[in-house]
């Protein structure tokens, strides 16, 4: 039997994860993923790593040319770039949304502005633009707990910025400028946002006007260091299922939340298709939502896409193709944790030693380090999704700058599943790794 070609446009373990999810559960499927990452060995996954993320017309020549029958563009780059749009625009099937909806994700302050508008709960906020007013802000604030965003995608997910009670005013503007350094090209605009306490929670949904598609819950771990100290970045491990997780608190974001921002945007003209991430804080069950990514979030994929225990190709390509589905994706009872593996610099980390500011996020250089990986190591029911790494010439897997990789644990409980991925970090060794310990911890 001829198989089914799919084309999955990222470079992050939550495009791998995608990857292993399509041919888990279907044998006839076979994968271009475009461009991929290093790591990735399985003989029904193609990496293609010699297009560029953003490059449109070379992405969309080789499904063209390898007559991809479903194409899934996850990555941001490529969805800012309009790769859905064109793939779309040749007659492919495509998962992924539009680049118009993608302001969503990268403007703070639209997303504030439509869950105003729709009446979606959500912090009090306001926009700055000049460095003066920002500082101004900070001072007459000083003693109260706060958030500073970046109105913008950084390129490292540490654009949100929690300032204490108790931080001085050039410590906090410390911060501010260094995320300007990363980021040199964007402009100085931020939203500053009342600090909500509460339970982190993020919620995905595959949605389009009245088709939805709800996928499993998650909590995902954004600081960079343990007991959530430091900097935000994009993700140093998640769980899943999350683990306040029920029926009626999944109804009250579905019926709160989406479908009243859903109303706010085909209200604004924005005509959403799609992955949705909300990012979701609660407490005592009110929800609030804080953020909204435009894909899948990445480590949330990596903890999510392991559980789904159904044909994942024959309901991608069903909504589509806008066929009608309103449905929960089938998943198992599991627990899985994952635990993202990221660089630092090579003199940082003896068993994984506290880190003062040294390494990923706060050091973005990348360092090509060496990696050995020992598969003795592995658990049971582990798996390694591999992030911000590639390939030498030998077939040496080579370290990024960031997330190099995620290791996943599987178990009827958390602690069965924390143990399995605890105890397979030894299988991955490169100079300067680092990990947080409390993933998934009480």
């Amino acid at each position: 039997m001829k198989k089914k070609r799919v084309a999955i446009v990222d470079k992050t373990g939550r495009g791998h994860s995608i990857c292993d999810a399509f041919i888990r559960n279907n044998p006839d499927i076979e994968i271009f993923y475009i461009p991929g990452t290093g790591g990735v060995f399985d003989s029904r996954i193609t990496t293609v790593q010699g297009i560029l993320i953003s490059d449109t017309a070379a992405i969309v020549d080789f499904c063209v040319l390898k007559s991809i029958g479903l194409a899934i563009v996850s990555h941001i780059e490529a969805l800012r770039a309009g790769i859905a749009d064109s793939i779309r625009e040749k007659g492919i099937p495509t998962l992924g949304v539009s680049s118009q909806c993608t302001e969503l994700e990268s403007s703070k302050w639209l997303c504030k502005e439509i869950c105003v508008f729709a009446g979606v709960p959500t912090a009090p906020a306001k926009r700055i633009e000049t460095e003066k007013a920002l500082l101004d802000y900070i001072r007459s604030n000083t003693g109260r707990c706060y958030m500073i965003k970046a109105d913008w995608l950084t390129h490292h997910g540490n654009g949100a910025i929690k300032v204490n009670k108790n931080d001085g005013v050039n410590d906090v503007f410390k911060c501010i400028k260094r995320v300007i350094s990363q980021n040199p090209d964007k402009p100085f605009k931020f939203v500053v946002e009342d600090f909500i306490e509460g339970q982190d929670f993020s919620a995905h949904y595959i949605v389009e006007k009245s088709r939805c598609i709800t996928m499993p819950s998650c909590l995902d771990y954004k600081k960079s260091h343990d007991n959530d100290a430091d900097s935000n970045c994009d993700g140093m491990g998640s769980i899943s299922p999350h683990p306040i997780a029920t029926p009626r608190i999944m109804h009250t974001i579905k019926e709160t939340i989406l479908k009243s921002l859903m109303k706010g945007l085909k209200h604004c003209g924005i005509d959403y298709g799609g992955p949705l991430y909300l990012g979701l804080r609660i407490s005592n069950e009110k929800v609030c939502l804080l953020e909204v990514n435009t894909r899948f979030g990445d480590s949330e994929s990596e903890a999510m896409f392991p559980r789904i225990s159904e044909n994942l190709y024959d309901i991608i390509m069903d909504f589509a193709c806008g066929i009608h589905i309103n449905k929960t994706i089938q998943h198992d009872s599991n627990v899985c944790l994952a635990i993202s593996i990221v660089t630092s610099t090579a003199r940082s980390v003896k068993k994984n030693q506290k880190i003062e500011r040294d390494g990923w996020p706060f050091n973005t250089e990348v360092r090509r380090m060496p990696i050995r990986l020992i598969t003795d190591y592995l658990s049971e029911k582990v798996t390694i999704y591999w992030g911000n790494a590639s390939n030498n010439q030998s077939g040496t897997i080579m370290t990024g700058c960031g997330r190099v990789a995620h290791i996943v644990g599987i178990g009827k409980s958390l602690e069965v599943a924390r143990e399995r991925a605890y105890s397979s970090i030894p299988a991955i060794e490169f100079d300067g790794i680092r990990w947080r310990s409390d993933i998934g911890a009480s």
